[in-house]
C-alpha cells in the first residue's frame, strides 16, 4: 500500500504544541468531493501533525485563512483521537503564488 497524500486546504488554526509529543497540530478546512444540501457543511476539518520545523515555518509565513499544500502520510493515532490523522512531511503556503497568478490574469 502506498501511504502518501497530497492535499490543499485552508488553514483553520495556527500550530499548537502537543504537550506529550514533539509534534504540533493544525487543522485544514478541505472541500468534500460531494455537495450536501447545506453549503455550510460542504467542508471537513482535517487534523494535520507537523514536526517543529514545519510548524515554525507555517507560523512565520501563514495566517489563519491561508491556503496550504501539504504532502505527507496517514497515521493512525488511536490512543489519542480514535481517528486517522495526517502526518505532514512538507508544506507550502500558496497565498503568494496565487496572488501572482491573479495579477497575471488581469
Amino acid at each position: 500500500m502506498f501511504n502518501q497524500f497530497f492535499i490543499t486546504g485552508i488553514l483553520v488554526s495556527m500550530p499548537s504544541s502537543l504537550s506529550h509529543q514533539n509534534n504540533y497540530l493544525i487543522y485544514l478546512k478541505v472541500k468534500k468531493p460531494y455537495d450536501e444540501y447545506d453549503p455550510a457543511h460542504n467542508y471537513v476539518k482535517l487534523p494535520v501533525l507537523l514536526w517543529p520545523g514545519l510548524a515554525r515555518r507555517i507560523s512565520d509565513e501563514a495566517v489563519v485563512g491561508s491556503i496550504l499544500e501539504v504532502k505527507g502520510r496517514l497515521l493512525n493515532k488511536a490512543e489519542d483521537m480514535n481517528t486517522i490523522i495526517l502526518k505532514a512531511e512538507s508544506c507550502q503556503v500558496l497565498d503568494y503564488d496565487l496572488q501572482q497568478l491573479m495579477k497575471k490574469k488581469k
